[in-house]
């Protein structure tokens, strides 16, 4: 008999691979000149992936601009002055953080920014 915190009762945790991670980056940069990305096509190369596994990995983790690192100043400013600039931001995206990011700090994640604001 098993114990309940034995390891086959704990989910399996699938991690990204070097080379899955080359592929969601061609399947992107494939799609450079589409007005979006059709995260369904991208998915469609990466078996055991879906779209949703994709758009993740990439906004997250892969995209080329992305800044994990300390804030900047300028950042920093636009937090200051945050106030009445997120009110505006959303009243006018609503709670829709990936278009407030897209925006107003275009080189942090969705997650990263609403933390920062909170």
């Amino acid at each position: 008999m098993s114990s309940p915190t034995s390891l086959s009762c704990l989910p399996a945790t699938n991690f990204w691979t070097e080379t899955e991670d080359q592929i969601l980056r061609s399947s992107v940069l494939d799609q450079a000149d589409e007005e979006t990305i059709d995260w369904h096509r991208v998915a469609a190369q990466l078996p055991g992936r879906t779209n949703k596994d994709s758009r993740k990995r990439w906004v997250y983790s892969l995209f080329p601009t992305l800044n994990k690192g300390t804030w900047t100043e300028r950042e920093n400013d636009l937090l200051q002055e945050g106030d009445d600039m997120l009110r505006k931001a959303v009243y006018t995206h609503g709670r829709r953080w990936i278009e407030i990011v897209e925006r107003y700090f275009p080189h942090r994640t969705p997650n990263t920014t609403r933390s920062r604001l909170v």
